[in-house]
């Protein structure tokens, strides 16, 4: 998670290319384009183009017929479990801001977890839409290092709270490492992953140590944000079941978890915009190979989750310019 964590890190040098108002004059305006790689770009059309092959393997009409299986009213709850995870998400970024001191509204901070959640759709990386949150937390007259420390500190309890089935998720590809070519596969993301662990593990430790600080002296804002990733997890893992379920797929609620974990974690690799790709073959290759899920169905599930992620990410798109509005020049600021 090196990698990951240190791109996430890096946004407090965001805060130090914007000029909101409240933020003192004369800072040095600079645009990184450090994130907006031909790599990552490469990386997400790469993705995207074996996720076609899939499709085109496994036969489109299979995959639109098994598609047409799901019923609208199964995707209607579907929909409504990922916008309560993510009203769970807010909570869980909520617990940590109001334990660090700083009294952020619960309306203030839905706006701006969906303004996030709608520019992660085309921001590099699975944490660019924590940029847009930066941005809203300075309007917000936070310190940036409080702001950027609240954003770190929500990505680690996500992570913790994922971790804790990995337990389950392990011993079902243990299982399966029988196909050895499925598990040269896993292999490159594993070896892709663990060098990036060595190369920037030391800073990782370093900046999220320092985030952890902050926190171990609020226990409860801790316990908090543990039981929102929970509540959060648990609605997604039960959407994926239920279109699982819907497909005339037999796997339990906890086989879905376990290998979201995994496939949670392989879309943290930084090789795509917003994991696009990457998150697709994940879902689709863990729960044929490892799930027992058909592979049709195993690649429907992934479409739909990431329309459903889409679709709920939405409302975004109406509080955007609420951001451009903070920055508006007040009576007396112009020249």
């Amino acid at each position: 998670m090196g990698g990951y964590y240190n791109c996430l890190w890096s946004e407090e040098k965001i805060a130090h290319t914007i000029q909101p108002p409240m933020m003192e004059p004369g800072l040095p305006r600079k645009t990184s384009t450090k994130y907006f790689s031909p790599w990552r770009l490469l990386g997400t059309l790469l993705g995207l183009g074996l996720t076609l092959y899939l499709l085109y393997s496994y036969g489109v009409d299979e995959f639109f017929q098994t598609l047409r299986a799901v019923p609208w009213g199964v995707l209607g709850l579907a929909l409504g479990l990922t916008l309560l995870s993510r009203f769970m998400v807010t909570l869980r970024w909520l617990a940590l801001l109001r334990s660090a001191g700083v009294g952020m509204d619960l309306k203030r901070a839905l706006r701006l977890v969906f303004m996030g959640l709608f520019a992660s759709n085309f921001l590099p990386t699975t944490v660019g839409g924590d940029a847009v949150r930066l941005v809203g937390v300075l309007q917000h007259e936070m310190s940036a290092s409080t702001g950027v420390a609240s954003l770190v500190m929500d990505r680690v309890i996500g992570s913790i709270g994922m971790a804790t089935l990995l337990p389950w998720g392990i011993p079902m590809i243990w299982t399966g490492m029988g196909h050895l070519f499925s598990w040269q596969w896993m292999g490159v993301g594993v070896v892709t992953y663990l060098s990036q662990i060595l190369r920037r593990g030391f800073q990782f430790l370093r900046g999220v140590l320092e985030t952890v600080r902050i926190w171990l002296r609020h226990p409860q804002g801790i316990a908090m944000a543990l039981l929102a990733t929970y509540g959060h997890m648990g609605c997604t893992f039960l959407a994926a079941w239920m279109l699982l379920s819907s497909m005339g797929q037999s796997i339990s609620l906890l086989e879905v978890g376990a290998l979201w974990s995994l496939a949670y974690f392989i879309t943290l690799i930084p090789i795509s915009i917003n994991g696009l790709g990457l998150q697709e073959l994940s879902i689709t290759y863990l729960y044929t190979h490892f799930g027992g899920v058909e592979p049709q169905a195993g690649l429907v599930l992934a479409t739909l989750m990431r329309l459903l992620y889409m679709v709920a990410s939405l409302p975004g798109a109406f509080f955007l310019p609420e951001l451009t509005e903070g920055f508006k020049p007040r009576k007396g600021e112009r020249d």
